[in-house]
């Protein structure tokens, strides 16, 4: 499986396309810049989430784990991003300790 799969990058590039079409038709060159960084925030959020689910099946040593357990990787990694991580060994991190003991 791959993270694309599981983690919907493609709305966030989708995101990224929609703020790009803004900053094209931005009237002030403050607006496009504007939207331009907005783009590049979702692009960057969209690959930071995508290495964080490989690095985590990785872990996993990818054997044929159930679908559920990759939703579970990708719906956490989505939960830490929203609060603001950008990390993606913190992501991955967080996203494998569900299964984990916590001591």
């Amino acid at each position: 499986m791959s993270a694309h799969q599981y983690l919907s990058a493609y709305q966030y590039r989708k995101f990224a396309k929609e703020s790009l079409d803004r900053a094209a038709y931005a009237e002030r060159p403050e607006d496009r810049d504007a939207w331009l960084l907005i783009a590049e925030d979702w692009l960057r959020l969209a690959l930071v989430m995508c290495e964080a689910f490989d690095a985590a099946c990785r872990d996993l040593h990818d054997t044929g784990q159930p679908d559920l357990v990759y939703e579970v990787i990708a719906k956490r990694i989505i939960e830490a991003a929203k609060s603001g991580e950008r990390d993606p060994e913190k992501l991955r991190d967080w996203a494998l300790a569900f299964g984990r003991k916590q001591g």
